[in-house]
């Protein structure tokens, strides 16, 4: 849908900059999400900025195992009920 009104440039700005965001917070051993906000503007060739959030940490590794895990079972449940 967001190619009708962004050029294909400024997709790829858009995509690469959010990858250049996650490098910097992997070098910098931090861990929030990130959100893409749209300029908002009529020009197709501007894309986006991204916003880190820092109330928002991600979650480990082993946080998100089990949360997967607690997932499947309640879907388990709906199932064989």
């Amino acid at each position: 849908m967001s190619g009708k009104f962004l050029s294909r440039e400024a997709l790829r700005n858009t995509k690469k900059a959010f990858e250049a965001v996650n490098s910097r917070q992997k070098r910098a051993g931090t861990n929030f999400a990130v959100s893409t906000v749209p300029c908002g503007c009529s020009d197709p060739g501007c894309g986006a900025f991204h916003r880190v959030e820092t109330d928002r940490p991600l979650p480990t590794t082993e946080e998100a195992i089990q949360t997967l895990k607690a997932k499947k079972a309640i879907s388990k449940n709906k199932a064989s009920a």
